[in-house]
């Protein structure tokens, strides 16, 4: 259903008929990813829910569970608190994105800094991303072996996107919605991205086959990241100086054998300039001194954490592997979508697929990070994790 399609469904029918005619259409997805089985009675409290939550999205850029309750209390007699509250407003979202039109705000459980959830939600663009505030995501990456070779699903995002547009990333990836856990979001993001007009991956078929590869994702230590935003009128010529200066020496983190300086730039959407550094190692102050002495005054230290992903986008990221064998009924889908390479693949979010060699994939990322999403830098820079995947992958 396209945009003013939708719309123009909302202004007939109105906002709470709607909900209601997503959230059918939607009750397998519901039932499969939040346990609960939509009858009338349940259909019509969160479509009611949604409602409200419309009416009130200017007002609810953040807010609390319990603040949450008792507007909707007060407002539509609903008594819901808690879980089932914290499950509904990801439903809500989830119906929504299925067709790509946000009726309500994208938001996130804001997470406390050991990774447990706070019970404090945020637009998920309009605070928290723009503050760095931790929330959770999920990764999926997805293998066959195919005569004697491993290969891996990569996914080219949307030149649309509004971090790393165009480049390749992992075969799904996305935040956790409140409500959800990381499995159910590794395979609920592969079920959506990895799709192409009605052609989607079999969502049992496939928790039947994945598996989590190390723990979620802080490496304090490890991996770090400083991101810069950059005022000055010059930003060509200063990434330039930057590059030069450290393509002078050599800067190897023996224990990986990757670059221990990973350097990007880029223009966000919004007109804003990044330079970006992720490091390997602790002991790089050096070369952060000789960044900031180029970028000089008009420049400013906006992001200094481990773990990061992006000036706009920290994370507490888990991975989850799949091995796609001989005879899954997933691998002839996935195949069907590069094929057809038609339609709105992954609900607009995704320009295309490809399976790349594994072995060949690593040499790449090693020679030219900047080509890839930074999803690739905390898995694939990992011994341990690399070993994980090894494992799992068995012989050949």
């Amino acid at each position: 259903m396209y945009k003013q399609e939708i719309l123009r469904r909302v202004k007939t029918v109105g906002t709470e008929q709607f909900f209601r005619e997503q959230l059918y259409k939607e009750r397998e997805q519901i039932k499969s990813f939040f346990g609960i089985e939509l009858n009338e009675i349940s259909l019509n409290k969160i479509a009611a829910i949604g409602s409200y939550m419309v009416s009130r999205k200017d007002s609810l850029q953040e807010f609390s569970l319990d603040e949450l309750s008792a507007g909707i209390k007060t407002d539509t007699g609903i008594d819901v608190a808690g879980d089932e509250l914290r499950k509904i407003v990801g439903i809500l979202m989830g119906v929504e994105k299925s067709d790509g039109v946000a009726l309500l705000d994208i938001y996130s459980e804001i997470m406390l800094d050991d990774g447990t959830p706070s019970g404090k939600f945020a637009s998920r663009n309009a605070v928290i991303h723009k503050n760095g505030l931790l929330h959770g995501g999920s990764n999926l990456a997805i293998f066959k072996i195919e005569g004697g070779q491993v290969f891996i699903l990569l996914q080219r995002r949307s030149p649309a996107k509004f971090l790393f547009p165009g480049r390749d990333t992992l075969s799904a990836c996305g935040h956790i919605d409140p409500g959800m856990d990381s499995f159910n979001t590794a395979i609920k993001e592969a079920v959506e991205e990895i799709s192409s007009g009605d052609l989607r991956m079999d969502a049992a078929v496939l928790s039947g086959n994945i598996i989590r590869i190390g723990e979620e994702l802080e490496y304090p230590g490890y991996v770090k990241q400083y991101s810069f935003e950059y005022q000055g009128d010059d930003f060509i010529g200063k990434v330039a100086q930057i590059r030069s200066m450290l393509e002078q020496g050599s800067y190897l983190d023996q224990t990986s054998n990757f670059n221990s300086i990973f350097f990007d730039s880029f223009q966000d959407k919004n007109g804003k300039k990044w330079v970006v550094l992720y490091t390997l190692d602790s002991g790089q102050e050096t070369r952060l001194d000789e960044v900031k002495a180029i970028l000089g005054e008009d420049s400013s230290l906006r992001y200094d954490a481990s773990p990061s992903n992006s000036p706009y986008n920290r994370e507490k990221k888990s991975f989850y592997l799949s091995v796609l064998r001989e005879g899954d009924p997933n691998a002839a889908v996935i195949d069907a979508i590069i094929q057809s390479q038609s339609g709105v693949m992954g609900g607009g979010e995704v320009e295309g697929f490809r399976w790349v060699e594994f072995g060949a994939l690593l040499e790449d990322f090693r020679q030219n990070p900047q080509n890839y999403t930074d999803a690739f830098l905390p898995f694939f820079s990992d011994p341990g994790i690399v070993a994980e995947i090894e494992a799992e992958l068995g012989p050949r």
